[in-house]
């Protein structure tokens, strides 16, 4: 994905929120989902991305970059470099930070309200447009249009999520799987090749997810969607009894407590 067509994407997220929030390489700036920034300027060249907040505060990324859609905003990778000069708000100080890797997040002002009050869903199909337009996530797409990603870095996502010891409740496309926010899994094991992505859960919960998915952030937790099929196969507490569901269309999510 060029850079002309990242800030182009940029432009068009951060006119649709009016102010951002930031999440840089190392966190938050600032506390998370505390007020938020307004982008007052935007250039891109082969080499570089600069985007200028409240005429202030600047962060200059270097490289040819990449943008995705997650649950609460815009994510910004594999750039070579990135640098963030800001002034001090009450204080005349001009800081300047530089980071090597990592990734850069802009996140929607909706994204710290309750989830009954946060559109994710229309957001986040408008962001996924919005990228569609622009030429997509490395131009990958499915059939249907919408932005994937590959069953690694689908896993990668994953991992990542429960790399920190975090457990997690389960939602099915046909609903929780056990009492809402009573019964938390641990990822026990999981592979990923090109033609699924596998998943277990607790050493009695495999899921098995084949075609091309995305994974995004959410509030709570993750959400994989855009999957061809889904088999769904547990062993019963305390009875021992297999079962197997198969789901052709929905969602998953994985929510911490």
């Amino acid at each position: 994905m060029a850079n002309s067509e990242v800030v182009a994407v940029i432009r068009e997220f951060c006119a649709a929120e009016g102010s951002v929030g930031l999440i840089l390489p190392r966190g938050w700036f600032g506390r998370p989902h505390d007020g938020g920034m307004c982008l007052s300027r935007a250039v891109a060249d082969e080499d570089s991305l600069v985007l200028e907040f409240d005429e202030d505060w600047v962060l200059t990324f270097g490289g040819e970059l990449r943008v995705t859609a997650t649950g609460d905003g815009l994510r910004i990778d594999r750039f070579t470099h990135v640098a963030w000069d800001w002034i001090g708000v009450g204080a005349p100080m001009s800081p300047h930070e530089r980071f090597a890797g990592g990734a850069v997040e802009l996140v929607s002002h909706w994204a710290g309200l309750r989830p009954k009050f946060r559109p994710d869903h229309a957001r986040r199909e408008a962001w996924l447009e919005i990228i569609r337009l622009h030429g997509g996530v490395d131009d990958t797409r499915s059939s249907s249009g919408s932005v994937v990603m590959s069953h690694a870095d689908a896993l990668a996502v994953v991992d990542d999520f429960f790399a920190v010891g975090v457990i997690a409740g389960l939602i099915l496309p046909n609903g929780w799987f056990g009492r809402p926010h009573e019964r938390f899994f641990r990822l026990e094991g999981a592979a990923a090749d090109e033609d699924s992505l596998v998943l277990e859960l607790g050493k009695q919960l495999v899921l098995t997810f084949r075609g091309e998915l995305w994974v995004a952030k959410i509030e709570e937790g993750i959400l994989i969607d855009g999957f061809a099929s889904l088999a769904f196969d547990w062993v019963g507490f305390g009875d021992g009894i297999s079962h197997h569901e198969e789901f052709a269309s929905g969602a998953v999510e994985f929510v911490a407590p």
